[in-house]
C-alpha cells in the first residue's frame, strides 16, 4: 500500500478542517493569530525589550551604536532595532529618548510610557511584516525541498502555530536569523553558493550563532570527499562581500574594539535563570552547601542565578558547545557520505542545521523563550521518520507550553519557589529531550521524487 503524504494525512484526519491546508487557510490562521498577538501588544502594553528602546533613544539624540554606545549585539541587529524608530523621529512627542539610568540599576529600565508605547508598536508591526515574510519563505522552501509536503501548507500551518505558541515574535528579533538560515540553505540547495554564503553571513551578523552552520555548508560542497572548488570559491566571495559591506562602515566609524567588545561581552555573562545550566543548579539545590540565590544583572537586564556550581557552568558552556558541534559535524560527514541521493542529503543538511541551532540554545548561559524563535523556521521544514518526528514535535510543544506557564509565575520563579523552579527544570528537560530525539532520528525518506528537488 502506498504511503500517504503529509498533506493526504492532514486531509484524511479531519475533512472538515481541510480548508486549513489551503492558501486561504494558512494565511487566514496567520492573520487571526497575528491580530491576537497585536492586540496583546497594544492593549496589554507588552512591548519589546526596553533595552531596544534605549538604543533607539540614544540613536534619536545622535548617539550611534558601537561608536558612542557599547553594545552586545552584532551590527545587523541594530538595523532591526533602529528601523522601527525612524518613522517616529519627526514627531517630538513620541520619538524615543534615552532613559536616565539610576545608579545602581536594580530593575528594568522604566521608559516614558507614551514614547515607549509608540516605539513598541512600531517595532511590533515591523516584526509582524518580517513574520509574514518568513511564513512565505517557509511555504516556498517546503514546496521545493520538504519530503511529503508538496504544497508547503503543512509546514506553514506548523510555523504559524509554533510562532503563536512562543508569543515573543513582536517583542524580539530572534526570528530573523532563523529565517535567514532557511533562506541560506534554500540558496545552497539551488546551487547559488555565493548568495547562500552572503545570506548566512547576514545571519551571523544579526545574532552570531549561525556561524555554526558554516562547516555544514562547506561539507555540502565536499560530496564523497571531493571538494567542488568552484562552488567553494563562489561561497568565499559571496560571504566575504556581504561581511565587508556590513562591517566596513562600523569599523570606519568606531574601529575594531567595539566589535570585539560585542563578542567578548558574552564571555562575562552570568548564568541566567532560564538556562539549562541554571536548571542544573536548581536541580541540585537541595544538596547541603548550595546556597542558591538570584540577582538582577544590570549589564544585560537579566535575572542571574548564583550557586557554587556557577563558576563551573560558565567555564563549561563554551567547551560543551565545541564538543557537541564537532560531534554534529562528524555525524553529518558520515551520513552525507551514506546518503543515496540529493534529496536525502538535503534533508540531512536541514536536520543538522536545526540540531546545531538547538545545541547552541542549550549550551548558552541564557535561554529565554524568544531564543526558540530562531529555531522555529528550521524546525518546521525538518522531517524525521515516524515516530521520532511526533516525539520531536511533542517535546517542542511542551517546551513552548511550559515556557508560557513559567512566564505567568515569573516572580515566584525569581523567588526560587519550588513549583516554578520545577516547571523551569521540566521545560529545559523537554528541550534536551527534543535535541536527543533529533540527534538519533533517521530522516524520513522522500515519498515522491520531484523534478523541483535540490540539484
Amino acid at each position: 500500500m502506498a504511503r500517504l503524504s503529509l498533506d493526504q494525512r492532514l486531509r484524511s484526519l479531519a475533512p472538515r478542517l481541510a480548508w486549513l491546508a489551503t492558501p486561504a487557510g494558512v494565511w487566514g490562521l496567520w492573520a487571526a493569530t497575528s491580530a491576537l498577538m497585536l492586540a496583546n501588544l497594544v492593549f496589554g502594553h507588552h512591548y519589546g525589550d526596553p533595552q531596544f528602546y534605549q538604543y533607539a533613544g540614544d540613536f534619536a539624540v545622535g548617539k550611534l551604536p558601537f561608536r558612542d554606545v557599547p553594545v552586545e549585539y552584532p551590527p545587523l541587529a541594530f538595523v532591526l532595532i533602529l528601523l522601527p524608530a525612524l518613522p517616529l523621529l519627526p514627531f517630538a512627542g513620541v520619538a524615543p529618548r534615552p532613559v536616565p539610568e539610576a545608579l545602581p540599576l536594580t530593575h528594568l529600565l522604566q521608559p516614558d510610557p507614551i514614547r515607549y508605547g509608540a516605539y513598541g508598536v512600531s517595532f511590533g508591526l515591523f516584526m509582524l511584516a518580517l513574520d509574514a515574510l518568513t511564513l512565505w519563505l517557509v511555504l516556498r522552501f517546503a514546496r521545493r525541498f520538504v519530503p511529503g509536503d508538496a504544497t508547503g501548507y503543512w509546514s506553514g500551518l506548523l510555523y504559524v502555530a509554533l510562532v503563536f505558541g512562543d508569543g515573543a515574535v513582536l517583542q524580539k528579533f530572534d526570528l530573523v536569523p532563523g529565517a535567514l538560515c532557511v533562506a541560506a540553505i534554500a540558496l545552497l540547495l539551488a546551487r547559488r553558493d555565493g548568495w547562500a554564503w552572503a545570506v548566512l553571513a547576514l545571519a551571523v551578523l544579526t545574532k552570531g550563532y549561525p556561524i555554526l552552520l558554516a562547516p555544514l555548508f562547506v561539507l555540502w560542497r565536499v560530496p564523497a570527499g571531493r571538494p567542488d572548488w568552484r562552488a567553494l570559491r563562489r561561497a568565499a566571495l559571496g560571504g566575504g562581500i556581504a561581511a565587508a559591506l556590513v562591517l566596513a562602515p562600523v569599523i570606519a566609524l568606531s574601529g575594531v574594539a567595539p566589535l570585539v567588545h560585542s563578542v567578548a561581552y558574552h564571555a562575562d555573562r552570568g548564568v541566567e535563570i532560564e538556562s539549562v545550566w541554571a536548571s542544573i543548579m536548581l536541580a541540585v539545590g537541595w544538596l547541603p552547601g548550595q546556597g542558591i540565590t538570584t540577582t538582577f544583572n544590570p549589564g544585560d537586564l537579566s535575572r542571574d542565578v548564583h550557586a557554587p556550581l556557577q563558576g563551573l557552568a560558565l567555564a563549561a558552556w563554551p567547551l560543551a558547545l565545541a564538543i557537541l558541534a564537532l560531534a554534529v559535524y562528524g555525524m553529518q560527514w558520515r551520513r552525507d557520505r551514506q546518503a543515496t541521493g540529493q534529496p536525502q542529503r538535503a534533508a540531512e543538511l536541514v536536520r543538522a542545521s536545526l540540531l546545531l541551532a538547538l545545541i547552541f540554545a542549550l549550551c548558552f548561559p541564557a535561554l529565554g523563550v524568544h531564543y526558540l524563535l530562531g529555531i522555529i523556521p528550521l524546525a518546521v521544514v525538518t522531517r524525521l521518520a515516524r515516530p521520532a518526528h511526533d516525539r520531536w514535535l511533542a517535546a517542542l510543544i511542551a517546551v513552548l507550553v511550559l515556557s508560557q506557564i513559567v512566564i505567568t509565575i515569573w516572580h515566584s520563579l525569581v523567588a526560587l519557589d519550588p513549583l516554578p523552579a520545577l516547571l523551569m527544570i521540566a521545560r529545559n528537560a523537554a528541550l534536551v529531550a527534543a535535541a536527543v530525539v533529533l540527534a538519533r532520528a533517521a530522516v524520513l525518506p522522500l515519498a515522491i521524487a520531484t523534478e523541483r528537488g535540490p540539484s
